[in-house]
């Protein structure tokens, strides 16, 4: 698990803001149409925990704009993004002439 919370469960609090904003996206819809603008508030009106909720795994899903700390800084989202390209030299505190040996 990426987190310390269990977010297969969720607070009643957080069921009961998921129901409204439901109840809300579901009166923006127009004929079945889903306007891409109440697609996006939906989304962004939910609780982070709902988030999680929704996904496939949800303690392992990991939501970009929560790498993004509320100043603004994005040295998470470079770090993760030099991981994934394979082209770090230090992240973490580990450098990629470093050996980690496992068991």
């Amino acid at each position: 698990m990426l987190y310390d919370r269990d977010y297969r469960k969720l607070t009643e609090e957080e069921v009961s803001v998921w129901k409204k904003v439901e109840e809300l996206f579901n009166k923006s819809k127009r004929g079945g149409i889903i306007s891409p603008a109440a697609l996006h508030k939906y989304w962004d009106d939910l609780p982070c925990a709902v988030v999680h909720y929704k996904q496939l795994f949800p303690n392992n899903y990991i939501i970009p704009s929560q790498l993004r700390q509320k100043n603004g800084d994005t040295s998470a989202v470079e770090k993760f993004k030099c991981l994934l390209n394979g082209n770090c030299t230090e992240i973490w505190g580990l450098k990629r002439s470093d050996k980690i040996e496992i068991g």
